[in-house]
């Protein structure tokens, strides 16, 4: 880590840990109407049954991500089923990239790379 980045690292780790202390009835996603370990609320929780479903898909992270872990295990388990899957993992970016479209190179190499894909279909 850089040192001058070192505060905004370590609130980053902070809110990740306090957000697995919010009860779902808190929680600003979820209201309380299911629980976090609805498939639909996180994809982690699919049975393999329900990912062969799944279309085939392009999954993107960013490198410093908080979701990127759990991003990165949902691809494996869709690749392990079968399933038509690309990861693609931006260096450099934290969550919320795409935000910074024209100052961060990513933001833009993200956009056309969905245009991509966009345009296979």
């Amino acid at each position: 880590m850089v040192e001058d980045e070192r505060e905004l690292v370590r609130n980053r780790i902070e809110r990740i840990r306090k957000s697995i202390e919010i009860p779902a009835e808190k929680s600003v996603y979820i209201q309380g109407k299911t629980t976090y370990e609805d498939p639909l609320v996180s994809v982690v929780y699919a049975s393999d049954k329900q990912l062969e479903e799944f279309p085939p898909m392009v999954v993107a992270v960013s490198e410093y991500d908080y979701l990127r872990i759990g991003a990165e295990y949902f691809s494996r388990r869709l690749y392990e089923l079968g399933r038509e899957i690309r990861l693609i993992c931006y260096r450099g970016c934290d969550h919320g990239f795409l935000d910074l479209f024209g100052t961060e190179p990513q933001a833009e190499e993200v956009l056309l790379d969905m245009a991509d894909e966009i345009h296979r279909m």
